[in-house]
């Protein structure tokens, strides 16, 4: 899923809580902000770790695009294209950390079940 819907979950490595075109019908925050639709780094190291398995040369673009748009407008609680909330967000800069040194823990003991690419 993750792979075959990347575009659609997938913003300058930072992903999005609900699939592509897919918003709550009752929310406080409005379509495309906030958990309706923008995009989180929190989540990216487990998602990462996961998507490894099918595709590594993706999970590590995912981890590079994600790096290259903290060092461009730092780490934000979310974005949405060019918008981006709550700069300097510590849950953002931290927690793609933990899956990020797993997935790299798990290539290093080559205990990954990948899927070969076709």
């Amino acid at each position: 899923y993750f792979k075959d819907n990347y575009s659609q979950i997938v913003q300058k490595g930072q992903i999005r809580h609900l699939p592509g075109g897919v918003y709550w019908e009752m929310c406080v925050a409005g379509r495309d902000t906030y958990q309706n639709g923008a995009y989180w780094a929190t989540p990216t190291g487990w998602f990462v770790y996961t998507l490894d398995l099918v595709d590594s040369a993706l999970a590590d673009r995912t981890v590079i695009d994600m790096i290259s748009d903290f060092k461009k407008g730092g780490a934000c609680e979310w974005v949405l294209d060019e918008k981006r909330r709550l700069p300097n967000y510590l849950a953002s800069a931290s927690l793609p950390l933990a899956g990020i040194r797993a997935m790299i823990e798990r290539r290093k003991n080559n205990t990954s079940t990948a899927i070969p690419e076709r």
